[in-house]
């Protein structure tokens, strides 16, 4: 297989559930859930896209309202958050609302698909006929 990755002018289609392997030898990856492609970028794009946002919220402020948080877990003055379409004026928006971020981590693939998959099945409807 090493050999058919070398060559450039060829593609190769394989599925994992192990992240790590799809990780070091995928160079586009796509994400399907329930049959149906939910993502689908380069593997640079999907890792550069993603990150984990830790913050103290002392007073419990509200978060700043932006459309690529994916999750927020809070336990105590501790906040965590995941934003997908990360860049650099988001930590600047969380500062201007009174939070200043501690940390930005980049999150791993296999967090990245859970992360899509679990929006995914948070955002998706089902539709019951009668």
């Amino acid at each position: 297989m090493m050999n058919a990755l070398a060559d450039e002018t060829h593609s190769i289609l394989f599925s994992s559930h192990n992240t790590l392997d799809v990780e070091q030898i995928s160079d586009y990856i796509t994400f399907m859930y329930g049959g149906r492609i939910i993502e689908s970028r380069n593997k640079e794009d999907f890792i550069d896209a993603w990150r984990r946002l830790r913050l103290t919220n002392m007073h419990n402020s509200p978060l700043p309202t932006l459309s690529n948080i994916k999750d927020v877990q809070q336990s105590g003055r501790l906040c965590t958050v995941t934003v997908n379409n990360y860049d650099d004026s988001i930590p600047e928006q969380f500062a201007n609302a009174g939070l200043p971020i501690n940390a930005v981590e980049r999150l791993t693939l296999e967090e990245i698909f859970l992360s899509t998959v679990y929006s995914t099945k948070a955002n998706h409807t089902t539709e019951v006929t009668l």
